[in-house]
């Protein structure tokens, strides 16, 4: 399931947003998707290759296909010893 956020408050002359009800301004706004399974930080000594494997899997269950969004998820579990 997709599940879109949205905070409204009342609109400034500047910036509206129809509600229908009365004119807001849309100040926030985030798009959330289903996490499935927990990847967790690389340590060093640990397996590489099994490392990468879990990484793919994991990758592939979440659709991310973005070479960029791969690589940002691959440093964030680094963890800072390997970072």
């Amino acid at each position: 399931m997709h599940v879109v956020y949205h905070i409204l408050f009342p609109a400034t002359p500047t910036s509206k947003h129809n509600t229908g009800s009365e004119d807001t301004k849309l100040i926030w706004s985030i798009s959330t998707m289903p996490v499935f399974g927990q990847l967790k930080k690389f340590h060093m000594g640990q397996d590489w290759e099994q490392y990468v494997a879990v990484l793919k899997n994991y990758l592939g269950a979440n659709s991310v296909t973005d070479a960029v969004k791969q690589r940002q998820i691959l440093l964030i579990s680094a963890g800072m010893e390997t970072y």
